[in-house]
């Protein structure tokens, strides 16, 4: 995929879709504690350890935005609007 510098172009949407699709996709198959938090040591876990929400139930619903929101839910509107209204989808710092 080509996002770069924070920006893809609209008319990638439908490729980058398809690709997020993918990986909601491979990430339902691993559970909450198969989360790897750190690369290098991978013993580590993350901050709050196993108290998460019980509607996580897989890695595909794990990540969330900093309001709540499913992060691939909210990467699929963004890239579903951009395809929609030909216009880029950026990621920006608010």
């Amino acid at each position: 995929m080509q996002l770069y510098d924070g920006s893809l172009p609209f008319d990638l949407a439908p490729e980058a879709l398809a690709e997020l699709s993918d990986v909601r996709s491979e990430l339902s198959e691993f559970r909450p504690n198969d989360v790897i938090w750190d690369i290098e040591d991978r013993a580590k876990i993350p901050p709050w350890g196993s108290d998460i929400s019980t509607d996580v139930t897989n890695l595909a619903n794990y990540f969330v935005t900093s309001t709540g929101r499913d992060l691939i839910d909210l990467l699929k509107d963004v890239l579903e609007a951009s395809r929609d209204e030909k216009q880029a989808a950026e990621i920006v710092q608010y």
